[in-house]
């Protein structure tokens, strides 16, 4: 088990313009590798809406948010995803 820290920097990230279906009203969203204590994660930015104001080592915190609702089934999946500290 890893606790890991409630914020870290943002190291590198990507614009997604052309997601997977389940993602299409997400569109477009990024996701970027997160450096978190001794942990790098692959997790998406949100509360974004001018990319250009992402930076390489921008401090980030970490939020445990719901990512996507599976359709019929109605199970919501969550995972973190990273908060930009402007």
């Amino acid at each position: 088990d890893v606790a890991l820290p409630r914020e870290g920097k943002l190291l590198t990230w990507t614009v997604i313009r052309t997601p997977a279906s389940q993602f299409n009203d997400l569109a477009p969203y990024a996701i970027g590798i997160v450096e978190a204590g001794d942990v790098k994660l692959m997790v998406q930015i949100a509360d974004v809406v001018d990319f250009t104001t992402l930076k390489h080592g921008m401090d980030v915190r970490l939020e445990f948010r719901a990512i996507q609702k599976d359709g019929h089934s109605g199970i919501i999946m969550y995972a973190h995803k990273a908060v930009p500290k402007f």
